[in-house]
């Protein structure tokens, strides 16, 4: 068997000819036509992105784009304080603002949202959400009364698949470019849209998310100056570029509240400045793993079948390390270790704020839904209540319902499959596109083990295959190794156990 017949060979099909996918519908029309005649005359636009890395890409997508267009400097909404609705906040900042239109992305589908919406419209202002959360109401007898697009409504047009907040603000953008200014859609917002699609763990195997991987690989441009700025290791815009270098930094300023941090990148154009504001990402991402660490301790942890649940009552001490905001990352963690799903809560006065993690990427929100409030996204969503005794009876009744986990993390190739470095090649690129399915890793034990070269960091082994393997520690002969073949700034082997 080779390893294309092993694999889904279908992934390698090109999907709506390696180009962004055509979104049609009344609303992104509408929307274009606002934002044209905004354009056209010249004013300025307001844009707000959720507190989220998300939400952060937004308005990324939209500087890019914007700043192609023409010449007025976008105003970005200045993050102050972490949370899911729309802040209240941008009243006060929009008013300040000369801004008419108001662009508010990855937020604005809640029924609390609806408040600060009509607020702005009262102003005089125009506001536009640009969401992909479950809308709160009707969401077709309020898109005659709202400038809206929601990509989960309106998921018929993309084929019925997900995309993150960022990638819904793409395509409506790429509307606008094209459809009346003839021109291409930014390379650097498609950027920004593909790292929110990985942070937001959207599935990349669906043809809308390979067609967005697709544009950029093969746009092959340097990218923008933020990421370039990040980027210390020569990273290609890759899964793990997104995953592991891009996505902890910046969810790491959202988690401790270092908004200065990313206020001032945003604002920033100028690369220079940007590669000094990389090592303070650097020191906060730091940060947020020391607090992960010390506070995981912190929670008193039950057991119900294969559901870990996570309690801790948040004290002062907690609340000044902003352990509510670090429940994802822990429940992370103990979804990964124990190979369960994780339930993450904190205790603030009566009211109980965690999430959602599964190893094995069941879908329940839905489930979650009907004994708690629960909101975000199958993969990892937030919830709250109110009386634990309820909810810890309802996690007892789905302990027992719960469906035997099949899935992992990965699949396992058989070394001896490898023949070439195009089938290391495949299987890198099929990797690609597994942000929520299993990844292929392969089984290999070492004829020999012959170093070739050795940093403070990473040894280099030729140990028979396509390629070296890198390793944090000593290989030998007759070693067992199991490998990731993934895309860096070449494909490399990484020798993960």
């Amino acid at each position: 068997m080779t390893v294309m017949e092993y694999i889904n060979s279908d992934m390698f099909t090109p999907v709506y000819q390696n180009k962004l996918p055509e979104a049609k519908s009344a609303s992104i029309s509408a929307i274009c036509k606002e934002l044209y005649y905004t354009i056209k005359a010249g004013e300025k636009i307001f844009i707000y992105g959720d507190y989220d890395m998300d939400g952060f890409c937004c308005n990324m997508v939209w500087d890019e784009v914007l700043s192609t267009l023409y010449s007025v400097v976008p105003e970005h909404f200045q993050y102050g304080r972490r949370q899911h609705t729309v802040d209240s906040d941008i009243v006060e900042q929009v008013r300040k603002s000369s801004a008419r239109v108001v662009i508010i992305c990855d937020s604005g589908s809640g029924r609390e949202d609806k408040t600060v919406i009509d607020r702005l419209r009262m102003m005089g202002k125009t506001p536009i959400v640009i969401d992909h959360h479950v809308y709160a109401g009707d969401y077709v007898k309020d898109l005659d009364h709202y400038l809206m697009y929601n990509a989960y409504e309106e998921r018929g047009i993309l084929g019925g698949h997900e995309i993150s907040g960022a990638y819904a603000c793409l395509l409506v953008a790429s509307n606008l470019c094209e459809q009346y200014f003839h021109r291409t859609v930014s390379y650097n917002a498609m950027v920004y849209a593909l790292g929110s699609m990985y942070s937001d763990v959207v599935d990349m195997s669906s043809p809308v998310g390979r067609a967005l991987y697709n544009a950029v690989t093969l746009g092959n441009m340097p990218g923008p100056n933020l990421f370039r700025a990040l980027n210390k290791w020569n990273y290609q815009f890759t899964r793990r570029f997104f995953s592991y270098i891009i996505g902890p930094k910046i969810n790491a300023c959202f988690r401790t509240e270092t908004y200065r941090l990313l206020n001032r990148a945003m604002a920033t154009r100028d690369r220079y400045t940007l590669n000094n504001l990389s090592s303070e990402f650097d020191s906060v991402h730091g940060e947020s793993k020391n607090i992960v660490s010390y506070t995981i301790g912190l929670f008193d942890v039950e057991k119900y079948g294969d559901i870990t649940f996570a309690v801790h009552e948040m004290n002062s001490e907690t609340a000044a390390l902003h352990v509510r905001n670090f429940s994802g990352l822990i429940a992370n963690q103990i979804a990964k270790e124990n190979k369960c799903v994780a339930v993450v809560t904190i205790k603030v006065g009566d009211i109980y704020y965690g999430s959602f993690r599964d190893f094995y990427n069941r879908k329940m929100l839905n489930t979650f839904r009907a004994f708690c409030k629960a909101e975000g996204h199958d993969q990892a969503f937030g919830i709250q209540f109110t009386n634990i005794t309820e909810f810890r009876r309802y996690l007892r009744i789905l302990s027992t319902q719960l469906e035997t986990g099949s899935a992992r993390d990965y699949t396992v190739l058989a070394g001896s499959m490898i023949k070439d470095k195009d089938d290391v090649e495949t299987l890198a690129m099929y990797n690609e596109y597994m942000n929520v399915q299993p990844r292929v890793d392969i089984t290999y034990r070492c004829p020999y083990a012959r170093l070739v070269k050795s940093t403070s960091y990473r040894k280099f082994y030729d140990v028979g295959l396509p390629y070296q393997i890198q390793s944090t520690n000593p290989v030998i002969a007759g070693s067992n190794v199991l490998l990731e073949p993934c895309i860096c700034s070449a494909v490399e082997l990484r020798c993960v156990d």
